[in-house]
């Protein structure tokens, strides 16, 4: 039989082996929780990102569709430009 004072150190390593358990578990724990806060940083950081991409292209997208149109040009520009085609003025036409 075990005697009373080996009895009672046994009984005080399992009380502090419950107690170390007792912190692994809560270290354990507070890992995750850090891990998972890890993990939803740098998801909110890439979508922070692709947010910021797709505002650029919305702006330009904005500058597209508010720039004026162009107007048709006149028949004295589209004379002149026509004149100033190489092939046309190699063939003896153009007024330059």
């Amino acid at each position: 039989m075990i005697d009373s004072n080996r009895q009672k150190k046994l009984n005080k390593i399992d009380k502090l082996f419950k107690k170390l358990d007792k912190k692994l578990n809560q270290i354990i724990r507070q890992c995750a929780i850090a891990k998972r806060e890890v993990r939803s940083a740098d998801r909110n950081q890439e979508l922070e990102a692709e947010v910021s991409r797709l505002k650029k292209i919305l702006e330009q997208a904005e500058q597209l569709t508010s720039a004026p149109t162009t107007t048709k040009p006149d028949l004295f520009t589209l004379r002149f430009a026509h004149s100033q085609n190489p092939s046309y003025r190699a063939a003896g036409g153009g007024n330059c």
